[in-house]
């Protein structure tokens, strides 16, 4: 055991058999070299986050394993959970209100080897951290540690308790890990609502509380978890502290939904500069697009799109208006979408879900708002709870022309990072005509058959494949596959390969 400098840590260490740490010690203090680091980031998180940011410290555990000073326990933890740390539940503390407030202790991994791997369900083997040595050591001790003084406050549900802590990785050491987060996030919106209280959810929409701090500092996420000492539990805190500031969780959420937009090229005005949104916005990805329509004269108005979304989800569709010139690129509309049913979200009905009508008209209608500079205009009709919608026009650059390619890309198609497959069209097709796709694997078997509109990505002209969503959803193994696209009288044919991983 060592006590850190501060004398508020208690490290628990092996320097033989499976738990062991490095035995190097460098500054010949007859400690291991990543027991010391172990010992400074964890009174650094103290005193950015109890000293300095306010929170309270965990509570004591009545001298279990010794002393009153927190425990850190220094396991293998990447070659069995797969964890970087955990923090646990001990001795239950009764405050004023008679709420559960919990003392806890703290494991971490011995080394966050890059070499460590864990075995996932589906029997694949996976490196099991992204960040390694002392930058997975730092942001664990920031991230668990956060965990331990949430416990002090009380429980809630539980994507508060990793939103926040996931937050806290970067608000004190600005690193980039929760990147890996968004991007499953933005790939898949409809698979993580921010409303059903889901854990996992909360790594992913750690981004939320970076919005709450450039707007509150840390004054409003420690105000929520003072509300839940006082009992309030989850998202009722976080509304009533937002209330406390004359808004709501609606009205932040729904000013939230730009900065999911202005990501990656996005990133960018026309002028070059980078909108005022997420500092590591150009390396985020782009947000799925959920459904694009391409207006022709045979698409059928005024109803787009009529559908469900349950509490707190958004949504982003597209819309096309093709140029009359057939290798000029689409005006385009998107429209974000999101229910921001805070009372279902407080109650946890996750499953009620509010429905909206898109509706478009070529003609001037009373409540209806025009598209840019086009002939059309749109309404969007929904419950009030729902009413949460940004629409973002942009015109087809004055006629940018686009590109007639035949190959696939990305090549290879990495499921866990890559969020369509984007074959090329014939270059007999116009923008926003159906095409056939047939994709073969290597025994000549068709997996997948069918037409799909041609649009621009990156001015390339396209048909947009995605594995896992509809019209196109299809379980797709790892191997090579066989591509084909007719047009009217032309053809583009090739291979691409699928990489699917535990991840």
């Amino acid at each position: 055991m060592q006590s850190s400098p501060s004398g508020r840590f208690l490290i628990h260490f092996d320097t033989t058999g499976i738990d062991a740490v490095q035995t190097l010690d460098a500054n010949h203090n007859g400690i291991p070299d990543y027991v010391d680091s172990v010992a400074y980031y964890f009174d650094y998180a103290y005193q950015k986050e109890v000293i300095e940011i306010g929170y309270n410290p965990p509570p004591p555990d009545s001298g279990q394993d010794g002393s009153d000073a927190y425990d850190i326990y220094i396991m293998e933890l990447g070659k069995s959970s797969g964890w970087y740390g955990v923090t646990i539940l001990q001795n239950k503390v009764y405050p004023r209100n008679n709420s559960d407030r919990y003392a806890s202790f703290i494991e971490i991994d011995n080394d966050f080897s890059s070499l460590d791997s864990t075995v996932g369900s589906n029997g694949v083997k996976y490196r099991t951290y992204t960040d390694t040595s002392y930058l997975g050591l730092k942001i664990t001790a920031a991230h668990e540690f956060h965990h331990a003084i949430q416990f002090g406050y009380g429980l809630t549900n539980d994507i508060f308790h990793e939103m926040t802590s996931t937050w806290m990785e970067y608000r004190l050491f600005q690193n980039d890990d929760f990147l890996q987060y968004v991007s499953r996030l933005f790939k898949s919106p409809r698979s993580y609502p921010f409303g059903d209280g889901v854990a996992e959810n909360g790594y992913k929409y750690s981004i939320f509380a970076q919005f709450i701090y450039s707007k509150y500092n840390d004054s409003l996420l420690k105000r929520f978890w003072e509300l839940t000492f006082d009992g309030n539990k989850g998202y009722e805190a976080l509304d009533n502290a937002f209330k406390e500031r004359n808004s709501t969780l609606h009205n932040e959420f729904c000013e939230f939904l730009p900065w999911l937009y202005f990501t990656g090229s996005r990133s960018w005005d026309s002028k070059g500069d980078k909108y005022n949104y997420f500092e590591l916005a150009p390396k985020f990805p782009q947000v799925k697009i959920d459904t694009i329509y391409t207006i022709t004269s045979s698409t059928s108005l005024p109803d787009i799109e009529t559908d469900n979304m349950v509490p707190y989800e958004f949504r982003f569709l597209r819309i096309l208006m093709p140029s009359k010139e057939f290798l000029i690129t689409s005006d385009t509309f998107d429209i974000v979408l999101a229910n921001c049913d805070t009372k279902s979200a407080i109650l946890q009905a996750t499953q009620a879900a509010l429905p909206y009508t898109l509706t478009m008209t070529d003609n001037y209608n009373s409540g209806f708002t025009q598209i840019g500079t086009t002939k059309y205009y749109y309404q969007i009709a929904a419950p009030p709870e729902f009413s949460c919608s940004w629409p973002y026009f942009t015109k087809s650059n004055s006629g940018v022309s686009t590109k007639v390619i035949c190959y696939a890309f990305p090549n290879p198609y990495i499921e866990a990072s890559d969020e369509r497959i984007y074959f090329p069209a014939t270059g007999d097709a116009p923008l926003g005509e159906n095409i056939l796709l047939s994709l073969y694997n290597t025994d000549l078997n068709l997996v997948y058959y069918g037409k799909l509109p041609v649009t621009v990505m990156n001015h390339s002209r396209v048909v947009i494949f995605d594995p896992s969503a509809a019209p196109t959803k299809v379980n797709l193994s790892s191997g090579v596959y066989i591509y084909k696209v007719n047009g009217s009288s032309e053809e583009c044919s090739g291979k691409i390969a699928i990489i699917k991983t535990n991840k």
